[in-house]
């Protein structure tokens, strides 16, 4: 039997690397990264929150297209133009993690609400880390809605219990505060999560034009340790609502019963 010429033998291999990549490309979503790498950057400006994001608002047409992938109906034109996502965040001792998403997400949300405390969730005194660093966050100082939040004030019970309590003071406390352009209106979008649950930009652009149910959870990819340790399964977090004024999901029930609508594999 005569053996297969060398050039064969090249070609065979050539085909075999070629499949390889591909089920990599469609395994890893990587064609979707490349696509989303435009609103990765957030190229801050001191524009106006509508003006600087008008890129995300899709026409009519494009947003029952887009938001029908995700089993959405789109939401009104404009409500779209003028609606703005807020992004609810505590933050313990995450500088680094904030400014990566920040980075992110800033193309896509109109403002971080940030709260932090002199305590830890454990009860130990800590710095003001966001407030003592802000000069790393300079690029969107005009989208930063930062809080100090009091934790002896909900010293009462176990460190979730004080989580959970201060999830819901990052509505109580900051919202009825918010006047002018930073206050929210009846559906703009808040995002509840931790400060390492990134929601992926075609996510963020769907909450921005589609029309969402008061309970979202957006499914997220867990990795343990770093990046080479990927879970099996995906985390249930963050959650996502809109605001409704006293008839809003506060963020300590939201994280624990989101399931009006699932984002999967938006983390």
């Amino acid at each position: 039997m005569s053996r297969p010429s060398p050039s064969h033998q090249i070609k065979y291999l050539a085909m075999l690397a070629s499949v390889i990549f591909i089920w990599l490309v469609w395994r890893l979503d990587l064609h979707q990264e490349v696509d989303e790498k435009t609103h990765q950057s957030g190229h801050p400006s001191g524009t106006a929150y509508n003006d600087r994001t008008s890129n995300n608002v899709l026409p009519l047409e494009k947003a029952g297209e887009y938001c029908g992938h995700y089993r959405l109906k789109p939401a009104n034109y404009g409500l779209v133009r003028k609606r703005k996502v807020f992004d609810l965040l505590l933050i313990n001792t995450d500088v680094e993690m904030l400014e990566v998403r920040m980075r992110q997400m800033a193309a896509d949300v109109g403002y971080f609400v940030i709260l932090e405390s002199d305590k830890s969730f454990a009860d130990h005194f800590k710095p003001l880390y966001i407030k003592a660093n802000l000069d790393l966050f300079k690029p969107w100082h005009d989208k930063i809605i930062l809080q100090t939040i009091d934790l002896e004030a909900l010293k009462n019970g176990s460190t979730w219990d004080r989580k959970a309590k201060s999830h819901n003071a990052m509505y109580g406390q900051v919202f009825s505060m918010l006047v002018g352009e930073q206050a929210a209106a009846t559906d703009d979008v808040l995002i509840v999560s931790d400060v390492d649950e990134i929601p992926k930009p075609k996510i963020l652009r769907a909450l921005r034009n589609c029309n969402i149910p008061p309970r979202v959870t957006i499914y997220s990819r867990i990795y343990y340790y770093s990046y080479q340790w990927l879970a099996r399964n995906d985390c249930a977090h963050p959650q996502a609502t809109v605001y409704r004024g006293s008839d809003t999901v506060l963020p300590g029930d939201l994280r624990n019963n989101a399931d009006d609508h699932h984002f999967n594999h938006g983390g």
